[in-house]
């Protein structure tokens, strides 16, 4: 795995899920995550690249302060991830018996799956796929849920595989030759193989919020989010605990592995929030880490990252970025959100799924975020009893669904056992009319 908080978090769900089992495991991933894999005694190896120094680029930095995602995709941060990530990554994924990685690894686990001859099993953590539906892609153009472009939809997924293969093929395909590799000359690259049924995937959100479209491959398969499970001595930090005890539910603010442009702005503008609602805050700084020098202050409190299932429950409400972990703590967590996404896509996306369950606000796109809007927003969650029982249906919906990670490991179990699914040499070279016949193909 490599990227953000959100990438490596249910990797580490899993991988404790499989371990249980006594299926070994090895993560690999860049070193910034290296104290999580420690806090669960997982075998690890670090690979190069650091996602933070890249999400804190000027280019990146510029791009969320305009929730500018066409600027974002032309910085193409994932390009000098891509790059340092080969570094140790070989080593890694030695004597592998089958690799596992969600989208922003899955280059590199592809390539090695292929290298190794191992099976391969794709993690998705956003809808993304050719579908008639509405799913993340849409949500660029669609502000509103009820919108629905069945052939744009179709049009807009294939555009996006077709571009995003162009930003990756060149370094791909040069590296791969290193390797003893052929090139890969489909022009919807990897991800259009995923949709042509190239190898299977873990849908990891619950169908609640979205189910699986017809039109998707039937070796991609649901399963619920993938949540740690909490161990009956885990507890909240003391000085978390200790603010907890001495008021009424505090608002939750974080963004996630999103850094923030401008942090001291942000900063005074939620603590002058606080103070007009006269209510209680705790914010996580996540990757922003000018927020930890802030000194805390008796209704409003500062803190690094934190488990979302032990805290989330007891607040009021939650501000957050949509990102599909966060999404699914806070849909099990009972309590109304305002989803502030950085970006169009599966943030967007995740925010009006909550929206048209009666959890959450409109979401704030973070450009337009002001003192003003926020207050209003936050006075609309606070104020409304309707919200919150919208907020403890959608979590008695889910409850039911368990841990996405048993249904994980109960497919990966079968897969090893059968040693499926492996990758197909002719997907590889397959042209544009071949691949689109695949991808609408519910036989596949």
């Amino acid at each position: 795995s490599s990227g953000t908080r959100g990438e490596i978090q249910p990797c580490i769900a899993l991988a404790c899920g499989l371990r249980s089992t006594g299926i070994p495991v090895r993560i690999v991933t860049n070193k910034v995550f290296e104290p999580y894999l420690k806090a669960h005694d997982l075998d690890y190896r670090i690979m190069g690249g650091d996602p933070v120094a890249v999400m804190n680029s000027k280019s990146v930095q510029e791009a969320l302060a305009k929730g500018d995602f066409v600027a974002l995709s032309q910085s193409n941060p994932e390009a000098s991830l891509f790059a340092e990530s080969l570094e140790g990554l070989e080593e890694g994924c030695k004597n592998a018996r089958m690799i596992i990685a969600p989208y922003m690894a899955i280059v590199q686990a592809f390539t090695m799956s292929e290298k190794l001859n191992v099976p391969f099993i794709m993690l998705k953590f956003q809808p993304w796929g050719p579908t008639r539906r509405n799913s993340i892609i849409p949500a660029v153009r669609y502000p509103e849920p009820e919108v629905n472009d069945e052939e744009a939809n179709m049009a807009l997924h294939l555009q996006m595989f077709e571009g995003n293969w162009g930003q990756k093929q060149g370094p791909t395909n040069e590296w791969r030759k290193t390797l003893g590799l052929e090139p890969i000359t489909c022009p919807y690259g990897i991800l259009g193989m995923a949709g042509a049924g190239g190898f299977p995937a873990l849908c990891t959100w619950s169908p609640e919020l979205y189910s699986k479209p017809e039109e998707w491959s039937q070796s991609w398969h649901l399963t619920g989010f993938l949540h740690m499970n909490m161990e009956g001595d885990e507890k909240l930090d003391e000085k978390v605990e200790n603010f907890l005890s001495v008021g009424e539910p505090p608002v939750f603010f974080s963004m996630g592995s999103m850094p923030v442009p401008e942090p001291e702005k942000l900063l005074q503008t939620l603590k002058n929030v606080v103070k007009t609602l006269k209510c209680r805050a705790i914010l996580s700084a996540g990757w922003t880490n000018k927020f930890t020098s802030h000194e805390n202050e008796e209704n409003f409190l500062v803190i690094g990252s934190v488990a979302h299932r032990l805290l989330f429950p007891r607040c009021s409400a939650i501000l957050h970025h949509c990102g599909a972990g966060t999404t699914g703590a806070v849909a099990l967590s009972g309590t109304p959100s305002v989803p502030v996404p950085f970006l169009p896509g599966d943030q967007d996306f995740w925010a009006l799924q909550l929206l048209k369950h009666g959890a959450a606000t409109k979401p704030l796109s973070y450009p337009s975020l002001d003192e003003t809007n926020l207050t209003e927003t936050l006075r609309e969650v606070l104020d409304s009893p309707e919200m919150k029982t919208a907020a403890e249906k959608l979590r008695e919906k889910l409850l039911p669904e368990g841990n996405g990670v048993d249904k994980a490991v109960e497919f990966i179990q079968t897969w090893l056992e059968t040693e499926k699914p492996r990758i197909n040499p002719a997907l590889l070279s397959m042209d544009k009319e071949e691949c689109q016949e695949k991808l609408f193909s519910k036989k596949n």
